[in-house]
């Protein structure tokens, strides 16, 4: 996860200093995918999280190359053209500059139940 770093002038002397912002950041992100990632990976299946401060398609680039990464997985928002031309765009950053494969997963990605078995001719009488 990449959390983005705030300019300076926007939050120097308000509610947090610096070491503290980026504590209960990492805190809440821990406390985020404890809650609803690593209940749905799979036992036997070994990840890692990894946390970064600054511009999120830099630290993604730059963590895949250092880690020699075979393939990077990013979600899409679908955010409007508008929206997308002003702010830019993490997942269109990293896929025209990945130097390894890139799996775009898009926000209404829902996980797909087994389907059910179909009832036999057997039971059905």
């Amino acid at each position: 996860h990449v959390i983005p770093e705030p300019d300076a002038q926007f939050w120097k002397g308000y509610i947090y200093e610096v070491g503290d912002m980026d504590a209960k950041a990492r805190a809440d992100i821990d406390r985020a995918i404890d809650a609803d990632y690593r209940p749905r990976v799979p036992v036997g299946v070994t990840f890692e999280v990894e946390m970064r401060i600054g511009d999120a398609a830099r630290m993604i680039l730059d963590f895949a190359e250092q880690d020699g990464t075979g393939l990077i997985v990013v979600g899409r928002q679908g955010r409007g053209a508008i929206t997308q031309w002003l702010l830019g765009n993490v997942t269109g950053k990293v896929v025209r500059k990945a130097t390894c494969p890139v799996l775009v997963v898009p926000r209404a990605f829902k996980e797909k139940q087994p389907a059910q078995a179909a009832e036999s001719p057997a039971s059905a009488s």
